[in-house]
């Protein structure tokens, strides 16, 4: 009797152990979180991955494993690019995944190739063998590659195929249905990119991960039980590194996306989508997503799914509550336009703005202003109720191409909070203006830099093709003493600006916080030199911002202040007198001709 006993109790505390969700499907990660690094395919910014690096990708690995993965081109984008699902597994039970049907949202895409990657090449592995003898897995990594190749999020029809579930007017959305007829999954993905700045309701925590169960009505059916035990899954193995950084999406109101057309043509559909984190965003959030699925796969395909609570995704919190990326608090602001100053916290979010050739560069933009206690942020600097000013402007005649390029040189003008600096080119011989600053633009530089075009004292009538020459290389201004009337014209037919000289622009900066000086070091100066969206502490101007530190008691405070903080472009350049590493200041062009000011 006491070794049944025994034995009952022994087949109990296995079958708990066998059937307690986070122990058991969470049993798998250590060997997922050392596998992503063995099985990351792409290493340049997501930013920059586009259709062919991903075609190359695929077909690379079904070159080396035909019989592991096989490829096949299922239609044509609207302007004619092939898109191709990827197929892995013989098992019976299908499981279709989808990822950037928005051009600009490339984590998903990143993410399958990474999975595809272990699941071809691992298989050994008898986690890999359960998957592949009980799930077949087909999967569309890129689905909008023309909005991809422009990193937008609707098609070339201007069209969100999201949205086209119904209607299917777009040949991208008539493919992701007519894959999703052929193979009658049982459950399907959406991977997507969410707002990298939603946190948590209540937490104030970032939304690293954000998972959607659509449904149809507010009734719960078994389609949607099922998916929110997979959801669940997620939760469990991803929690002991993302603790309260997963959140739940909002039901929308209007129910016409795939997913939730899906849902309601009898299929479990999970959406996920990739959020943001504090260091190292793309790495963090795939290794995520790729330890996420994998478990996933493996649960559908032993069937373990059946075991989890789906209880765990209803008690995750709402997503949707903003953030901002940087956020400066208690900061007495004197915004440059010479209004007495006031105390008010500064919320900056980045964008993503490409450049002439291309290049994609992190913007800072003043988001909001005022009491913003209560909401999160990826980084916080407290000014302690110091002084926060514009970033100042100056132009510097003999600041060249090579000073701006060396750091030990700018530093001195970075250290006196100068964050945008005008060098000059003078008018004499060939005008190389453009490619002097497309060499600076190329090896990168900290502040702000433009050129202005000088006129030299004793000029000649070459001097008009010169001048012409200059300001269509991208001359933020003329400079001429000798106020000449044809050269006057040449700037207003231009919209550039005609300086007699820079005298009150100089990069002298007398330590007078009175808001009449600070307003003539900021936006003063940048009116003068055609510089849209800088010099003032405004919301959508650029965040070139200087913090001072009090030093003593206010009855000196306009001596006593320290600069503690210099920003350019919303990154810190310049920590307590300390010169950071980066390439975050802008080669500025006439903000008329582009339409705001724009990097070369």
């Amino acid at each position: 009797m006491r070794f049944v006993q025994l034995a009952g109790m022994l087949l109990f505390l296995v079958a708990n152990w066998v059937f307690s969700g986070e122990r058991d499907f969470a049993r798998h990660n250590e060997f997922l979180f050392r596998a992503f690094d063995r099985h990351q395919t792409i290493t340049k910014p997501l930013c920059t991955l586009r259709y062919q690096d991903v075609v190359q990708r695929i077909k690379a690995i079904h070159k080396k494993y035909p019989m592991r993965l096989q490829i096949e081109s299922v239609g044509k984008s609207v302007l004619g690019r092939k898109l191709w699902v990827m197929k892995f597994g013989r098992g019976k039970k299908h499981i279709f995944l989808w990822s950037q049907i928005h051009g600009n949202e490339p984590t998903g895409t990143a993410v399958l190739l990474d999975v595809f990657d272990l699941l071809v090449r691992e298989k050994e592995q008898l986690f890999v063998t359960e998957i592949w003898n009980g799930a077949t897995i087909w999967a569309i990594p890129m689905l909008n590659p023309d909005g991809a190749e422009k990193r937008e999020q609707r098609n070339a029809q201007g069209l969100d195929i999201d949205l086209d579930a119904f209607d299917l007017q777009t040949s991208e959305g008539r493919v992701l249905k007519a894959v999703y007829e052929r193979f009658r999954p049982c459950f399907v993905f959406d991977l997507c990119d969410g707002d990298q700045r939603h946190t948590g309701e209540n937490t104030g925590q970032l939304a690293a991960l954000t998972l959607k169960v659509p449904a149809f009505d507010s009734k719960e059916d078994s389609l949607q039980l099922q998916a929110k035990k997979v959801a669940a899954i997620i939760c469990d193995v991803l929690k002991r590194y993302l603790d309260t950084h997963i959140a739940r999406g909002h039901q929308g109101s209007i129910r016409r996306t795939f997913a939730d057309a899906m849902q309601n043509w009898g299929t479990s559909a999970i959406v996920i989508e990739s959020g943001s984190w504090k260091r190292d965003r793309d790495t963090f959030i795939r290794r995520m997503n790729f330890i996420g699925l994998l478990t996933v796969f493996y649960s559908i395909a032993t069937g373990e799914y059946q075991t989890a609570n789906p209880e765990v995704y209803d008690t995750l919190p709402r997503s949707g509550y903003r953030s901002f990326d940087l956020l400066i608090q208690h900061a007495n602001i004197i915004d440059g336009t010479g209004i007495a100053p006031f105390l008010a916290d500064i919320g900056i979010n980045f964008e993503e703005i490409s450049d002439t050739f291309g290049q994609w560069h992190s913007v800072g933009k003043i988001a909001d202003m005022g009491d913003l206690t209560k909401l999160a942020a990826k980084d916080t600097i407290d000014a302690a109720y110091g002084i926060v000013t514009p970033g100042f402007i100056a132009v510097v005649p003999q600041l060249t191409v090579a000073s701006v390029l060396d750091t030990s040189q700018i530093g001195t003008f970075l250290r006196e909070g100068f964050t945008t600096l005008i060098g000059s080119c003078l008018l004499k011989g060939i005008v190389t203006l453009r490619q002097d600053l497309q060499e600076v633009w190329w090896n990168g530089i900290l502040p702000n830099f433009g050129l202005l075009a000088e006129v030299p004292d004793e000029s000649d009538q070459e001097i008009f093709d010169l001048a012409l020459q200059a300001l269509l290389q991208g001359a933020v201004a003329l400079q001429d003493s000798s106020l000449n009337p044809q050269l006057y014209t040449m700037t207003q037919w231009f919209k550039r600006l005609y300086l007699s000289s820079s005298v009150g622009l100089d990069a002298k900066w007398n330590g007078d916080f009175s808001t009449h000086n600070v307003k003539s070091m900021t936006w003063k100066r940048a009116r003068k030199l055609g510089l849209l969206h800088r010099g003032k502490v405004k919301l959508g101007f650029n965040a070139d911002l200087l913090i001072f530190q009090r030093l003593v008691s206010e009855q000196h405070w306009y001596e006593e202040y320290d600069l503690r903080y210099v920003l350019v472009n919303g990154h810190k350049v310049v920590v307590n007198g300390k010169i950071l590493p980066g390439d975050y200041g802008m080669v500025l062009f006439p903000s008329e001709l582009f339409g705001e000011e724009h990097p070369y």
